[in-house]
């Protein structure tokens, strides 16, 4: 689990290869904006507009 290993440090370095340090923290705090609507989507039982406008 993550608590015990912590963030790998080999995953650590290639994204800070690839982004610079404010892209990294920007990309991550990205991510888990995501990640907070996708779990508020699926407690609240959001459907997609799409599929909304399919059912009429």
């Amino acid at each position: 689990m993550l608590p015990d290993t912590g963030a790998p440090t080999k995953d650590y370095e290639q994204g800070l290869a690839n982004f610079t340090e404010k892209e990294f923290v920007d990309l991550t705090l990205l991510i888990g904006a995501i990640n907070v609507w996708n779990r508020l989507s699926v407690g609240f039982r959001s459907v997609h507009p799409h599929e909304t406008k399919n059912r009429h």
